[in-house]
């Protein structure tokens, strides 16, 4: 089964409803859709590659008990005219 960008937007618009409006990694939004990570990183590099996709740096606690910014996605904000 494919992800399909709709899937992730989806997926990215209840993450940004978290506090703080997080945007979520790869590994949540593979959680979130049922997907491997796999498929889900192609999806957002489409994603990306159309201009729909702002990468940003985001904490998240490591299996080592240390916090570390690792990339987290958010949708593009659309330009004004």
């Amino acid at each position: 089964m494919k992800v399909t960008q709709g899937d992730l937007l989806e997926a990215l618009q209840q993450a940004m409803t978290r506090p703080m409006g997080e945007a979520p990694t790869v590994g949540e939004l593979a959680r979130g859709t049922g997907q491997s990570e796999h498929t889900v990183r192609r999806a957002l590099k489409e994603m990306q590659d159309a201009g729909r996709l702002e990468v940003v740096r985001v904490r998240r606690l490591a299996l080592d008990g240390v916090e570390r910014q690792v990339p987290g996605y958010r949708i593009k904000a659309k330009a004004k005219r």
